[in-house]
């Protein structure tokens, strides 16, 4: 356990964070992302995600061949693993 001075700063009494510690809530607004899926074809499928500013912006997804996609844009974990790194 990781301690400053006598108190842990991590523990059972630590209160778990709420949406004002996020910048967001810091500056009084909250930031909710959604996001539309719609199939184009078996494996293929676009995303369409609005920015608050009113963007659309789009990301199109396909599997492989081996299960039937045509692997023309990367697969879902793709994504997943690229917004991790982001």
């Amino acid at each position: 356990m990781t301690r400053h001075g006598n108190s842990p700063v991590v523990g059972p009494g630590t209160p778990a964070p709420g949406p004002a510690d996020t910048p967001e809530g810091r500056a009084g607004k909250i930031s909710t992302k959604t996001a539309q899926i719609s199939i184009v074809d078996a494996h293929l499928k676009v995303a369409e995600v609005e920015s608050r500013g009113g963007k659309v912006f789009r990301f199109w997804s396909d599997e492989p061949p081996a299960i039937g996609g045509q692997d023309a844009y990367p697969q879902p974990l793709h994504y997943l693993v690229a917004a991790v790194g982001f």
